[in-house]
């Protein structure tokens, strides 16, 4: 079968990689990064190979049962006939006959627990599809500020290093102390190695990003600081949001399809007759048979010793193991969105205050520092205090807007907003 219905036309195709993901559009539309994994992730096409299976199956489940077919040949002579002389032609009975088993009951909960099946199939696919998109969207944000801290990092360590070239100027005049020359060659060597771990840091969060969009990820330009305001709106308060959650939308029709199983499995003790109908050409005449008949049967199983009663229970267990799973996983969704917008509020908090307070003060604080050590005023020493404050403050921004960012893709993957029409989007304007 061709993998064409699955919109992909290769899934092992080599040079995947080669392609560039947008990762600009992606990290702010939402529903372009699932359109994005519904043409080039091969567990997406995984899933809807196995929806496939499912609607062939519901398909199948509609068909009626083949008819039988039996031909027969009888009263061949085996040795003298009676009347003796008699031929083949005179003497060969042949017949001919189909037979048709009529389901009483059966059909009914078959084809529904098919038809189930085949929707918790979707729904499982859908399922898949979130994970994937939560774990596209968490990667390609962990590209992006692992790419601003190294961009930090970098930025204080080409400062210091211009610093460390004035201030060995000033040494070699006397202006300057060699315990702040050495103070100073310190902190370049401890930015470097910063730079080199950042460096690692943000090449290994690019190849986790390669790996989950199938593509080369290039984040140079994005502005980190607009990610937590712009890409990631959460939508608002609502009762039980978790209903929507396909997962648990696969299990209770999985719970559903099994009670189905359960009423066939019962109907067993229903008989399913088989009708016959028959005909016989007969040449033995000259016995006084009759040249041509018809005849017509009926038979019927009794149910005597498998009633289905022992399938019914293992079917009823099924569906009760299914549904108290889904339960379960209800409540556990309303915990972690009780959670994550606890968290969301108090990583905004902090956020807000880092960002709108703390940087900006520790800024000014900076500035003024480097005009008073310039000057005389301070030493090298309360520099380098007020710089590596500074640089670690923006890292500090960096990883709350990071974290934040990450709980805003939980609560998106935890109410399943990505996959609903836009129709149907708790934020939709009507």
């Amino acid at each position: 079968m061709s993998f064409a219905f699955l919109g992909l036309a290769n899934p092992g195709r080599s040079d995947t990689n080669a392609e560039k993901a947008p990762v600009a559009l992606l990290i702010r539309d939402p529903r372009a990064l699932v359109e994005w994994l519904r043409t080039h992730s091969p567990t997406s096409m995984a899933s809807k190979a196995r929806v496939l299976q499912g609607v062939e199956a519901y398909s199948q489940s509609r068909a009626f049962p083949n008819p039988s077919a039996n031909v027969t040949l009888s009263d061949l002579p085996a040795a003298e006939t009676n009347p003796p002389g008699l031929r083949f032609r005179d003497t060969a009975i042949w017949s001919f006959g189909l037979s048709e088993e009529i389901e009483i009951g059966k059909r009914g909960p078959r084809i529904e627990g098919a038809r189930l099946r085949a929707e918790a199939a979707r729904s499982a696919s859908r399922s898949d599809l979130l994970d994937e998109v939560a774990g596209a969207r968490a990667a390609l944000a962990h590209a992006v500020f692992s790419d601003a801290r190294r961009a930090v990092v970098e930025e204080a360590l080409a400062v210091t290093r211009q610093s460390l070239d004035l201030q060995r100027g000033r040494y070699k005049t006397g202006d300057l102390a060699g315990l702040d020359l050495d103070r100073l060659e310190l902190e370049e060597q401890t930015l470097a190695a910063e730079v080199e771990a950042t460096r690692s840091e943000s090449a290994a969060a690019l190849a986790d990003c390669r790996a989950r969009l199938f593509a080369e990820c290039e984040v140079d330009g994005l502005d980190a600081h607009a990610l937590v305001d712009d890409a990631t709106p959460v939508p608002s308060e609502e009762n039980e949001p978790e209903a929507r959650r396909p997962d648990v939308k696969a299990l209770m029709l999985s719970s559903q399809a099994s009670l189905e199983d359960a009423r066939l499995a019962r109907r067993r003790a229903w008989p399913d007759p088989t009708l016959s109908v028959g005909y016989t050409r007969d040449y033995l005449v000259i016995s006084g048979d009759q040249p041509k008949t018809l005849s017509l049967g009926l038979s019927f199983p009794v149910p005597i010793f498998d009633r289905g009663t022992k399938d019914a229970a293992r079917a009823e267990a099924q569906a009760a193991e299914a549904r108290f799973t889904a339960e379960a996983l209800r409540q556990r969704i309303r915990s972690d969105l009780s959670s994550l917008r606890e968290r969301e509020a108090r990583l905004y908090a902090a956020l807000s205050a880092a960002r709108f307070s703390s940087l900006p003060k520790s800024l000014a604080i900076l500035e003024a520092t480097q005009k008073a050590a310039a000057l005389g005023e301070l030493s090298m020493t309360d520099l380098l205090l007020a710089r590596r404050q500074h640089t670690e403050l923006a890292l500090r921004v960096l990883d709350l807007e990071g974290q934040l960012f990450d709980v805003r893709t939980a609560l998106r993957r935890d109410t399943a907003v990505d996959l609903l029409p836009e129709s149907e989007h708790p934020n939709h304007d009507e």
